[in-house]
């Protein structure tokens, strides 16, 4: 059975969703006995869901690019997630394949994703240039890591145009690896596209292209209480069509505390050459009133808006499932016990509260909307994603590769700018505060 729609409800707006909750008739209450006989103290997943048309019962919380060290990916089983997300950009593969030994294969749904590993290129990024043979390498890399019969679902990754959805080199792999029994899903995950280097469409457009299309079995979308219009469109039309949904970055609040620390540098002077003066003068009011902010809602800790903003993804039927990023077994603690809750009126509370005063500080995915306005052509969306890579996913080590093999414009112009990004923005977001943070933070020059 599949989960039904909101047919009430408009929740094209989040602020009039009911604090009461609401589950679709496909999401199971009951956790799986195999999961359950695991003795120990760990919350178990609580909710799952029919992943569209695979018919896989899937937990409604999944794993992301999480921590790779020894046992990690073991545990988040226990917990009763069995949805694993794998791509050779996170390095997971090794660590899945481990994690995996042992355990029955069919309650386990595993993807592996294609990114070219020349995106950088201009010849990529233009002309897609790729071939059937670098989307079959690719895939047999990740299969022999992960020491497995098949994969559940084979997904293009970060497709940033129509014309990647429909690009015919990974379609012609995906159907010799399908006849060849090594995968059985067709996936694709989308960021929005690349304003400076190919036709400026959204995240809604190109992913609708996929739904269109028909070949596609799964789509990985950016969903939060801070960017869900066209989230809850995607949603729905998904939902037509029978095809599998999961979510990714359903958190905004992290960036909101690295922001912080970027604004102490400038206070305590340790930024060199070319304060941006400006900059500071806009930051300052807002960090000074966060004290303020907490106090009224009576937020005792960070992770209060953080279990809200995870609510706000769940509470969704038209969401299968939530990849989070878990980097820690406190993770594991706190968001697998999120399973089942539903919003509450103080959840929607601090959601509204925190997108009136700090909305500033989250630049939405792939909006693209303020590029043009760069007199440098610096690829801002590229450089806030491996901004994001640091700050949110904790992964420093890929996102120092990232910036500093990319050999484009970086962010050291916009130290001294008159900041025509943020003069662009209809959100009003700190894009150059951000940029100058992406640089201090990444940059080994």
């Amino acid at each position: 059975m599949k989960t039904k729609t909101l047919n009430e409800m408009n929740r094209r707006n989040f602020l009039k969703v009911s604090a009461t909750g609401l589950v679709g008739a496909g999401i199971s209450a009951k956790t799986p006995a195999s999961f359950r006989s695991v003795e120990d103290q760990t919350p178990k997943i609580e909710e799952y869901s029919i992943l569209g048309r695979t018919g896989f019962k899937v937990s409604r919380i999944g794993i992301g690019s999480s921590n790779q060290q020894d046992n990690f990916h073991e545990n988040l089983l226990k917990a009763g997630m069995n949805y694993i997300d794998t791509s050779p950009m996170y390095n997971n593969e090794a660590s899945v394949g481990k994690a995996i030994k042992g355990v029955d294969r069919e309650s386990v749904f595993i993807t592996v994703k294609f990114f070219p590993k020349e995106i950088n290129k201009p010849e990529i990024l233009v002309n897609r240039k790729f071939t059937k043979k670098d989307v079959l390498q690719s895939f047999y890399t990740s299969f022999e890591k992960l020491q497995t019969d098949y994969v559940d679902c084979f997904m293009m990754q970060s497709a940033s145009s129509s014309g990647l959805v429909k690009n015919e080199a990974f379609h012609a792999a995906f159907e010799q690896l399908k006849r060849e029994g090594k995968v059985r899903f067709r996936g694709v995950a989308c960021h929005g596209s690349y304003w400076l280097d190919e036709p400026k469409e959204t995240m809604e457009q190109i992913l609708q292209t996929a739904i269109d299309d028909g070949r596609f079995d799964l789509i990985l979308l950016v969903y939060n209480f801070l960017q869900h219009d066209q989230g809850e469109r995607i949603l729905e039309a998904c939902h037509k069509k029978d095809i599998g949904t999961l979510v990714m970055k359903g958190n905004p609040i992290s960036r909101y505390n690295s922001m912080i620390a970027f604004a102490t540098k400038f206070y305590n002077d340790t930024i060199p050459e070319g304060k941006p003066t400006r900059v500071i003068n806009k930051l300052k009011k807002e960090v000074k009133d966060f004290d303020r902010f907490k106090e009224n809602y009576g937020i005792k800790t960070e992770y209060e808006l953080r279990d809200s903003a995870v609510k706000f993804v769940l509470n969704n039927p038209n969401v299968n499932t939530y990849l989070y990023g878990f980097k820690s077994y406190d993770d594991i603690q706190k968001i697998v016990a999120l399973s089942g809750q539903k919003l509450t009126s103080r959840d929607t509370r601090l959601m509204r509260a925190y997108q009136e005063d700090y909305g500033t500080f989250y630049c939405r995915h792939a909006c693209g909307i303020c590029e043009s306005a760069c007199p440098h052509k610096v690829p801002i969306n590229k450089l806030l994603r491996y901004r994001h890579y640091h700050v949110g996913n904790g992964n420093e080590a890929y996102a120092l590769r990232k910036y500093n093999d990319f050999k484009g414009p970086k962010a050291d112009h916009c130290i001294d700018c008159e900041g025509y990004c943020e003069q662009a923005c209809p959100y009003d977001v700190h894009a150059q505060a951000m940029l100058i943070d992406a640089h201090l933070r990444l940059n080994l020059a």
